[in-house]
């Protein structure tokens, strides 16, 4: 049945040619990820490998306006919210410089009296929130390994290392690091 543009939904080859006519399909498993930590951290990330990426939603908060003239509930929008969850799998390098990038940033937000990012000291406080910040930039890329867009994430840490697990059940395959990322708000370009 054809929709408003006159297309056949139900016909796999003309959404294709719809498709190729415009600007082609984005394939999920074309994009690269950029990381910039906090201006003070002093650490260059090493060469990472995303496997997989959670781009996050967002969502409309409201509240249902019941005093409206109308016999309907009027939902009334009043916040915008964008999804908690930014997930992101790296793969493991044999030195485990992709884990310890991330260990040492999570350790960077904790700081001791005397000033220094020290886990064994007992005494720690949390370094200002604009001082532990970074950026992200998702690029989506096209079959030719151009960059289609610029998703960036601003105010990013890590808030979560997931578990890493390592098992015998599939031989020769790769170690993968799952972090979840906090982050105030993301723009796609």
């Amino acid at each position: 049945m054809p929709d408003n543009n006159g297309l056949n939904n139900s016909d796999i080859s003309t959404l294709i040619g719809f498709f190729q006519k415009v600007s082609g399909f984005q394939l999920a498993n074309r994009f690269k990820i950029n990381t910039t930590p906090p201006v003070g951290f002093g650490e260059t990330p090493p060469p990472m490998f995303a496997t997989l990426v959670q781009i996050p939603g967002q969502n409309i908060q409201y509240y249902p306006d019941t005093l409206a003239p109308s016999d309907s509930v009027i939902d009334m929008p009043i916040k915008r919210e964008y999804d908690r969850r930014f997930i992101v799998d790296f793969i493991v390098d044999k030195n485990w410089n992709v884990r310890r990038f991330f260990e040492r940033w999570i350790n960077y937000i904790f700081i001791n009296n005397n000033g220094t990012s020290d886990r064994t000291s007992p005494s720690t406080v949390v370094r200002l929130y604009n001082d532990i910040t970074g950026t992200m930039v998702i690029n989506p890329l096209d079959v030719n390994s151009a960059t289609n867009r610029a998703i960036t994430l601003y105010n990013i840490w890590p808030a979560l290392i997931l578990p890493t697990q390592m098992m015998n059940d599939n031989p020769n395959t790769y170690l993968t690091l799952t972090v979840d990322m906090n982050y105030r708000y993301y723009v796609i370009d």
